[in-house]
C-alpha cells in the first residue's frame, strides 16, 4: 500500500503500510517556524510513532523557510503527511479570513479522501475549521487552545478595546472560545492556572474535559551529557568569551511581551556583582533592538547576540551561568507556557524569571531552579540573583525538567486522548 508524504505547498507518494488511524492535525503556526519545529513536529512525529497516520495542514511564512527541505525530510521519514500552505498577513483580519476558508477547504478534502475521525486543532483558528466540519460532518475535534488567543491580542494592544472592528472580532473570538469548549471531544490547557479559569467562567464544563499539556522540551536534545566540553570552549572562543567567564543569557523572541528594557537592566546588575560576566541573547530576531538597550545599560561591550538554528541552540545556551527571561504579566498570560523554561531547566541551569505567568512560578519553586520576581525594580532583581544561591543543583535541575516538560510525556498524553476518541 502507498500513502503520502509531504512536500512544500504540495504532496506526493511513498511506499509502506498506512497506519489504521488517521488524524488530521491542522496548525496555523507553520512547520518552518522556531515555534512549529519545537512545538508541533516533534508531538506529530511522535504520534505517528505511536501508529496514527498524521496528516498536518500548516500555514508556512515565506520569511521562515529557512530549510524546508530539513523539515520535509523529517516528515517523509516517519510517513507524515505535510499540507503546507502559505501564511497570508496582509491585510489585517481578512487575510486571516482568506487564510482560514482555505483551511477549512483543505480539511474538508482530507477528511473526505482519508476518512479521518478526529482532527487536531491546534490554536483558535484552526479549532474554527475543526468546528465548522465537526457540525457539518460530525466529525470529532481536539481543542488544544495554546492559551487565550483573543484575550493575548487584546492585552497586547493589537485588538483595542471598544475599537469599532476589532471589539467585535474580540467577542466572536470569545463566543467561539465558549463553543469549542463545549462540542469539542477534548480540550487541552497549557497550565493549571489556565484550567482553572476556563472552570471558573465555564462551570458546567467538566474537569476532567480539560487535560493540562505543557509547552514540552525534547530532553534528548537538551541534554548537557550530548554537548562536549571541546564544543564549549570553541563557542567561547568564537563570541570572544573568556574560558571562565560568568554568562547570563536570554533565549527567544524580542517583541511587546518579552520586556527586553527590563531584561537588560538586570543583567547590568548582574555584571555589577560578577565583574567578569557577559550577556549572550539567542534571539532569531531584534537584534539592533537588543544592542541598543544593551548601550543604554552600559554593557553593550559585554554583549553578544546570535542567531541560532534550533540544532544550534542547545549548545550556545550551555555557555550559561544563569538564564533570564520575562514576560509581561497579563491575564492572558496565566495560560503560557514559556518554551525556553523547560530547555534552560533540561540544561540543568537556574533561570531568573517574574511571576503572573502561567505556573511558571510555582514550577520554579517546586523545582528550586531559579529565582522568581515579583516586582521590576532594582531592589528585586539583586533580590532574585542573590537568590540563586538557594537554587538546586544542575542535576536536580534537570531532572525538574523530566518531571514537568517531558516531550515523551505530553506524547504519551495526547496519544491516550486520540485513543479515547478517535
Amino acid at each position: 500500500m502507498r500513502h503520502t508524504a509531504c512536500g512544500l505547498y504540495g504532496v506526493y507518494y511513498i511506499t509502506g503500510a498506512m497506519p489504521a488511524k488517521t488524524v488530521i492535525f491542522v496548525s496555523y503556526d507553520g512547520l518552518t517556524d522556531a515555534l512549529g519545529q519545537s512545538q508541533v513536529l516533534p508531538y506529530v512525529i511522535g504520534l505517528s510513532q505511536k501508529g496514527y497516520a498524521m496528516h498536518v495542514v500548516s500555514f508556512e511564512k515565506p520569511r521562515a523557510l529557512n530549510d524546508p527541505k530539513t523539515v520535509q525530510a523529517l516528515c517523509n521519514s516517519h510517513g507524515i503527511t505535510w499540507h503546507a500552505r502559505r501564511y497570508h498577513k496582509w491585510p489585517p483580519l481578512l487575510s486571516t479570513l482568506f487564510d482560514f476558508v482555505i483551511m477549512y477547504r483543505r480539511v474538508k478534502a482530507l477528511q473526505v479522501k482519508f476518512g479521518a475521525s478526529l482532527v487536531h486543532a491546534r490554536g483558535y483558528i484552526a479549532a474554527l475549521a475543526a468546528l465548522r466540519l465537526k457540525r457539518r460532518k460530525g466529525i470529532a475535534f481536539i481543542f488544544d487552545m495554546r492559551g487565550f488567543w483573543a484575550d493575548e491580542k487584546r492585552d497586547a494592544g493589537a485588538w483595542p478595546k471598544n475599537h469599532i472592528v476589532y471589539e467585535p472580532v474580540y467577542r466572536f473570538f470569545k463566543r467561539q472560545e465558549q463553543a469549542f469548549m463545549h462540542e469539542s471531544c477534548a480540550a487541552i490547557s497549557l497550565t493549571h492556572a489556565g484550567k482553572a479559569a476556563i472552570l471558573q467562567r465555564m462551570p458546567q464544563i467538566a474537569q476532567s474535559h480539560i487535560q493540562v499539556i505543557p509547552c514540552s522540551v525534547d530532553t534528548h536534545l537538551f541534554n548537557p551529557q550530548n554537548i562536549s566540553a571541546a564544543t564549549l570552549q570553541a563557542l567561547r572562543r568564537q563570541l570572544q568569551i573568556p574560558l571562565d567567564a560568568p554568562v547570563i543569557s536570554y533565549l527567544g523572541s524580542v517583541g511587546t511581551w518579552y520586556m527586553i528594557p527590563e531584561l537588560m537592566r538586570l543583567m547590568a546588575l548582574y555584571i555589577q556583582q560578577n565583574a567578569e560576566a557577559h550577556v549572550l541573547c539567542i534571539c532569531p530576531n531584534g537584534h539592533a533592538y537588543i544592542t541598543a538597550q544593551a548601550q543604554k545599560q552600559g554593557i553593550a561591550h559585554r554583549l553578544h547576540v546570535v542567531a541560532a538554528q534550533r540544532a544550534q541552540v542547545p549548545a550556545y545556551l550551555a555557555l550559561s551561568s544563569v538564564s533570564a527571561f520575562f514576560i509581561r504579566p497579563s491575564y492572558s498570560k496565566i495560560s503560557s507556557s514559556p518554551t525556553k523554561q523547560g530547555e534552560i531547566m533540561a540544561l540543568g541551569i537556574p533561570c531568573i524569571c517574574n511571576s503572573g505567568v502561567g505556573d511558571t512560578a510555582a514550577i520554579v519553586q517546586q523545582y528550586r531552579s531559579g529565582a522568581v520576581l515579583t516586582a521590576f525594580n532594582d531592589i528585586a532583581y539583586q533580590k532574585a540573583i542573590a537568590d540563586l544561591r538557594h537554587c538546586a543543583d544542575t542535576t536536580a535541575i534537570r531532572q525538574g525538567a523530566l518531571q514537568a516538560f517531558d516531550l515523551q510525556s505530553a506524547i504519551d498524553k495526547y496519544a491516550g486522548i486520540y485513543q479515547l476518541h478517535n
